[in-house]
């Protein structure tokens, strides 16, 4: 069955998934999606907090990573993560320059890449 990791932990995860899913939950692959500004942050929020969360079940033991993975997949947190994974892929990769990462564009809006998985 499986065990949660801490509620602190997937909180802001599952408080994200409904704006990620009504921003770039209804596009196919290869479309592209204008967001604002505010929901980019709450899609920069989402993939932060599965970054904690990953890198906490990293530190755990075997026997608790086994755990934590089947209450993820159980509950299929980790079916959304995959396939938010690949909507968000950029449409246009980031390129390091002199050590440092482009920055977003000037404009007031950001453009991602929207794929979507076929299961």
């Amino acid at each position: 069955m499986g065990t949660a990791p801490p509620a602190a932990l997937l909180r802001p995860i599952r408080d994200a998934r409904g704006t990620v899913d009504a921003v770039i939950g209804g596009h196919n692959i290869g479309d592209v999606a204008t967001v604002s500004r505010s929901h980019y942050a709450v899609m920069s929020s989402y993939l932060l907090a599965w970054n904690v969360l990953l890198s906490f079940v990293r530190c755990a033991s075997a026997e608790q990573r086994v755990q934590y993975a089947r209450y993820l997949r159980r509950v299929r947190l980790v079916d959304h993560f995959m396939l938010d994974v690949f909507r968000l892929l950029p449409s246009s990769p980031v390129i390091p320059v002199s050590n440092a990462l482009l920055s977003l564009p000037q404009s007031n809006k950001v453009s991602i890449y929207a794929l979507s998985l076929a299961i």
